[in-house]
């Protein structure tokens, strides 16, 4: 990609005045430290018929930057010369989705975590591969995963690993928060809390910050008596455990997802119910016990669902396909909608703007981005599994209505123009592409969605 960009300023700089360029060649640099350390000053030009590199015009040359997608291509170009150090890109790069996977199983077999990072551009390797040393975080194998309830918060993976105990169906649980583009690790003190839950968990900011609150609270709502809530704030020594008496109203579900929004944590489940819970004098507080009709029907035929923040709304979608069931009678209606805090009532998205979103069966949370490429389509909802990729439009009902289906064989006809549009052949070797053929590698068992980087900074 960037040399085709260089190619294109030869020739546009040939065909103005057929000046001939002074240019010096380097090594590539991979890191935004070694762009800083390996810049380079080019010779200014000698006399008045030859232009230098570093002498291009600045708004050509934002033109380039803002179309190269990876950063690894924009450390490479700022690399030339101080002039293109300084260079900004004039317009949003076309930005697509990331995502990081990795196989629990092996981590149970190796202690392990080995994590996959994908770039949209890269093909069915991964762009990097990082492995992190259970034993040297201090996790004795054989590890075992919390997959419910997992958590990415701004490109940070929060992991929970389990450790079997001497008291029946107990565990020790160890957090591990995980950067997948910085590639920082950061442990969290043990918890031994002796009630045999899965736990989902979430935090408030930035894990590294002195003022970040980490949560975890029980993901499975089983006990009929109990809420469990457990909480560290950076710097404490051990977690603090609270329990809060359940109302009778307060339906128990396979999974409540928690949620920091707006600054407070939350727990959502999968009938719409709200509890509130503040980090900082405790309390506890039932917002919403009304089950609303719609999600409980979605529950009971299996739906998969996701709570998250949208746009400043606090946001439950559930989605599935009838082509994973082969059933057009199929009683689930996958739907998006939002919680009016004012009526205390979920009410229906009835569009999600200039924004995608990105689901899956092997995906843990919801990608929502304002993708900028050819091959996705805004105000649309992409759900990926095994079969193929459902792109679903979203009616005034909330209502999710399938609108393509696009399978993951190729080549055919629905997917031919997603993958010329994009430079892509006929065998898929696209973003979109991708994603389907990973959908058939069931080895990797869990993804997650990573929000595009930032362009490297000068």
């Amino acid at each position: 990609m960037i040399l085709f960009s260089l190619y294109c300023l030869v020739k546009i700089f040939r065909f103005f005045n057929g000046n001939v360029f002074v240019c010096r060649y380097q090594s590539l640099p991979e890191t935004e430290e070694e762009v800083i350390n390996q810049v380079i000053s080019l010779p200014e030009a000698k006399d008045d018929n030859k232009v230098s590199w570093s002498q291009l015009d600045s708004n050509l040359l934002g033109e380039i930057m803002c179309r190269l997608a990876s950063p690894t291509d924009q450390a490479r170009f700022r690399a030339v010369c101080q002039t293109w150090l300084a260079v900004e890109p004039t317009a949003a790069p076309a930005l697509l989705p990331w995502f990081v996977g990795y196989n629990r199983s092996v981590v149970c077999f190796t202690g392990t975590l080995e994590m996959l990072l994908y770039e949209p551009s890269s093909t069915f390797d991964p762009t990097s591969v990082d492995k992190i040393s259970l034993t040297k975080l201090g996790i004795p194998s054989p590890p075992s995963f919390d997959d419910n309830g997992a958590t990415c918060i701004n490109n940070w993976l929060f992991f929970c690993i389990r450790q079997p105990i001497t008291r029946l169906s107990c565990y020790r649980r160890n957090f591990v928060l995980y950067s997948p583009l910085t590639k920082e690790v950061i442990k969290l003190p043990q918890s031994d809390y002796p009630f045999p839950y899965i736990f989902s968990r979430t935090f408030s900011t930035d894990p590294k910050s002195p003022d970040c609150v980490f949560l975890i609270s029980d993901g499975r709502c089983l006990d009929s008596q109990k809420i469990v809530i457990l909480t560290y704030r950076n710097g404490d020594e051990q977690w603090t455990a609270r329990k809060f008496n359940r109302v009778e109203q307060f339906v128990p579900c396979s999974i409540c997802f928690s949620i920091y929004f707006q600054g407070m944590f939350y727990i959502v489940t999968a009938l719409g119910q709200i509890a509130s819970y503040n980090s900082d004098n405790g309390e506890f507080r039932l917002k919403n016990v009304q089950v609303d009709d719609e999600f409980e029907v979605n529950y009971s035929c299996e739906l998969q669902y996701e709570v998250f923040e949208f746009n400043g709304y606090l946001t439950l979608i559930y989605f599935g396909s009838r082509h994973e069931t082969h059933n057009n009678n199929f009683p689930g209606n996958p739907c998006i909608k939002r919680f009016d805090w004012s009526n205390n009532v979920w009410i229906p998205m009835r569009s999600l703007g200039d924004e995608t979103l990105f689901v899956g069966k092997q995906f843990h949370a919801v990608g929502t981005f304002k993708a900028r490429h050819n091959e996705v389509v805004p105000n649309k909802i992409y759900y990926f599994s095994a079969s193929g990729c459902m792109i679903y439009s979203v009616e005034n009902d909330g209502a999710l209505v399938e609108h393509e289906f696009i399978t993951s064989n190729f080549p055919n006809r629905n997917t031919t123009n997603y993958y010329l549009a994009s430079g892509g052949d006929s065998h898929g070797s696209t973003w979109l592409g991708h994603l389907l053929g990973l959908g058939q590698y069931s080895w990797i068992t869990i993804f997650f969605w990573l929000k595009p980087p930032n362009v490297m900074s000068s």
